[in-house]
């Protein structure tokens, strides 16, 4: 029998995200929750303020884990903010644990299955966005500018790009986009491990999600590990400009925000490589990370 039957199908593939930490006002992070959910302790940030997490990914090759059935993988890009350092207000299912936790209030995927199945399953806040991502390597045209070299679709990591951009648009409306990133790289991958002011972040991202069920909308909570393989994932400094251009979720202040690399700031921007798993909701105190 096994030991954790949740486990025995998962999500699997691999991720090249450009992840930003914003510090804001801790009573306007408090409004991106939903009831039954509570800002818990930190010591990242100072006091009156809160860190918000902002993803901007590339999904490739990711497939659901069955036995005995292959499935073809699918790429698709996906915008994230997340809310660490949650706490449950109330007993959860599974027992003692109440965070801290990882919330996610709301993701922008390009492919409607993974919303879809975010939403249905993980009872995540998915919505369907048109995201565009562009790379520009070093060399530059007759203009000036640099030449554009588009992100492979399957596999966005064979190229080193110097600068880039990615901005997500409500479906079927290219006037204005709701959140945008601008970024130059500012060092070469290497082993997450030896990247300076790596541990902070690693306190954020290896935070159990708690969702919403069921749809995202409660009022039950589940828990899910979204795993990163850190003894293969490799990541390098990104210098960031991140414009909130609608208030997308209760809370966020519209505006610009801009960061310097994780290797000259704890919690500084950073991009991200590395392979992936996502379990199955369970009861949040019998997940792995806080087991």
């Amino acid at each position: 029998m096994l030991e954790s039957p949740y486990r025995s199908m998962n999500i699997v593939g691999k991720l090249s995200s450009c992840y930003v930490t914003l510090v804001m006002p801790r009573d306007e992070v408090a409004w991106m929750l939903p009831e039954g959910l509570a800002l818990g302790p930190q010591d990242h940030t100072p006091p009156g303020t809160h860190p918000v997490v902002l993803s901007f990914s590339h999904r490739y090759d990711v497939r659901v884990t069955l036995p005995r059935l292959l499935l073809p993988g699918t790429t698709y890009k996906e915008q994230a903010i997340g809310v660490p350092f949650v706490h449950a207000k109330r007993d959860l299912c599974g027992g003692r644990a109440r965070g801290p936790f990882l919330y996610v209030p709301r993701l922008f995927a390009s492919q409607i299955l993974p919303v879809i199945g975010g939403w249905l399953f993980w009872g995540l806040a998915k919505q369907l966005g048109r995201i565009r991502e562009m790379s520009f390597g070093p060399d530059k045209g007759a203009n000036g500018a640099g030449a554009e070299a588009p992100r492979s679709e399957k596999n966005p990591h064979e190229t080193r790009h110097e600068t880039g951009t990615y901005r997500v648009f409500p479906p079927g409306d290219d006037a204005e986009s709701i959140v945008s990133l601008s970024y130059e790289v500012t060092g070469d991958f290497q082993p997450m491990a030896r990247v300076p002011n790596h541990e902070a972040i690693l306190d954020v991202l290896r935070q159990p999600l708690i969702c919403c069920q069921p749809v995202g909308r409660g009022p039950l909570f589940s828990c899910a590990d979204h795993e990163n393989d850190w003894e293969r994932a490799q990541a390098r400094p990104l210098h960031t400009t991140t414009r909130i251009e609608d208030a997308f979720v209760p809370g966020l202040v519209v505006g610009t925000y801009r960061s310097r690399g994780l290797d000259m700031s704890p919690l500084g921007s950073f991009q991200l490589r590395a392979p992936f798993k996502l379990t199955l909701p369970h009861c949040c105190g019998r997940g792995h990370s806080l087991a």
